[in-house]
């Protein structure tokens, strides 16, 4: 699902133990979490796109306003987190997971994330959203004795 411009969506991380049918648990027996890694969004331009924790457990990317549509943003996990107590770490683990996401839709009057405050918000100048609509009442046949273009 693509990223829309002006809104934070919520990110996840799903993780299974060795027998891929529950969560791992730490040495001090608490289930391994979001909480438990270093997360970060990346894009082009660096200011696209940006993080924005709500506490330990939860972590959205943020599209700021004036992303251009297509911006390919790339959220990244790395597991164990820096400030993560050794001992709460799991023995011998180390890994880091990414997926990449393109900002796809603009939705009328986007907001701005408290996370995108204070970075420049023309980033990509967003292209012309305005659209002339010509209602037509009726069709008729042209008739040959008729000039083609009217003048109005």
């Amino acid at each position: 699902m693509p990223f829309r411009v002006g809104q934070c969506t919520p990110i996840s991380v799903e993780l299974l133990d060795a027998s891929g049918k529950d969560k791992p648990r730490a040495p001090n027996g608490w289930r391994v979490s979001i909480a438990d890694f270093d997360m970060n969004v990346s894009s082009a331009p660096r200011a696209a796109m940006v993080g924005q924790g709500d506490g330990a457990s939860s972590w959205a990317a943020c599209a700021c306003p004036g992303v251009a549509l297509g911006t390919v943003a790339t959220i990244t996990a790395t597991y164990p987190a820096r400030s993560i107590n050794p001992k709460s770490r799991v023995p011998g683990v180390a890994f880091q997971s990414s997926i990449s996401l393109p900002v796809g839709y603009a939705p009328p009057g986007t907001g701005n994330p408290a996370a995108c405050a204070g970075l420049p918000v023309a980033l990509n100048p967003p292209p012309a959203t305005q659209h002339r609509v010509i209602r037509v009442r009726e069709i008729r046949p042209q008739r040959a004795d008729r000039p083609r273009y009217r003048r109005p």
